[in-house]
């Protein structure tokens, strides 16, 4: 008898356990508990004109995908953030992660049936700033040419040369690279580079005369491209060439980043002279399409400010 009371009592709690799991996450609904957390989280990324294939900026936006939502989340793949936590003492900044209740909300509110909830409980949509993240860049500099996709196979990665339009040094306090097409950029990397003696930019491509290109085919550079007009090649800078005097990275682009905000007082240096290295990654999207990337930048008013 005594047993089975304790196997009556543990089916008890078991049963009320459920029920009340069940009657959480009923109360659960898009405008007071999941809207906050999509709309501070998601929405950065998934608004029109964005780089994420969707927006996520309404309860009629996020129902429909509200399945596959609660399948990332839970597995931590969105909010996109690579960085570790476990292999830094530091506290990040601009940490993009869930936190496990944000998670157990949205997971709830998809197992509820994803219910919308009443309309005066919707928070105000973050105010983003449209088109540049900081304002209008003081420059901005664009690829030279609308760069053609194909619609299938596989692109090797392609570079594009800028030369750098001012005559004295800048200093660069703020940079942003912005797709031309989101759908067709993979990821991309503003680099800025010295080109080597005796190579000149033709439609954005570094080349140099076909007699001069024999001394290319070597560890330090390859040539990529084939022969152009005239007998040129396109000159591939290898990771030598970021040993230069003055050749630095300026900034990465990938979904969720692609902007850089320096601390108070520091900048990045560009010399007259150098170009700018538009470094491509290119995914078909099942259509040709064209791409012409554009790079801003925000710049030190004078040297005394850093």
């Amino acid at each position: 008898m005594k047993r089975l009371s304790i196997i009556l009592l543990v089916s008890l709690v078991a049963v009320v356990t459920l029920v009340a799991k069940r009657n959480q996450a009923a109360g659960v609904t898009f405008t007071r508990d999941v809207a906050p957390i999509i709309f501070n989280k998601c929405s950065i990324c998934h608004r029109p004109g964005e780089v994420a294939p969707m927006p996520l900026t309404s309860y009629q936006e996020v129902r429909p995908w509200s399945k596959a939502i609660r399948e990332e989340v839970a597995e931590r793949t969105m909010p996109p953030w690579f960085a570790d936590p476990h292999k830094s003492t530091l506290k990040f900044g601009n940490d993009r992660r869930l936190t496990q209740k944000e998670i157990e909300t949205i997971v709830a509110w998809v197992d509820a049936g994803a219910p919308k909830g009443d309309d005066k409980d919707l928070p105000a949509m973050p105010k983003f700033t449209p088109g540049w993240t900081f304002g209008e860049p003081d420059l901005v500099i664009e690829m030279p040419i609308d760069f053609e996709v194909p619609a299938e196979g596989e692109l090797p990665m392609q570079n594009f040369y800028v030369p750098v339009p001012f005559n004295e040094e800048r200093w660069v306090e703020k940079v942003e690279l912005r797709p031309g097409n989101p759908a067709v950029v993979h990821h991309s990397i503003a680099n800025v580079v010295r080109l080597p003696e005796g190579t000149k930019v033709v439609d954005g491509k570094a080349v140099r005369d076909g007699a001069a290109s024999a001394a290319l085919n070597s560890q330090s550079a390859r040539e990529t491209g084939g022969l152009s007009e005239g007998g040129s090649r396109e000159v591939f800078l290898s990771q030598d060439s970021f040993t230069r005097a003055g050749a630095f990275k300026l900034v990465g682009q990938a979904p969720g980043k692609g902007f850089e905000s320096h601390y108070p007082g520091t900048a990045k240096r560009i010399l007259p002279g150098m170009h700018v290295q538009f470094n491509m990654h290119y995914q078909p999207s099942g259509r040709v399409e064209k791409d012409r990337s554009r790079l801003g930048l925000w710049f030190a008013k004078k040297a005394g400010d850093l």
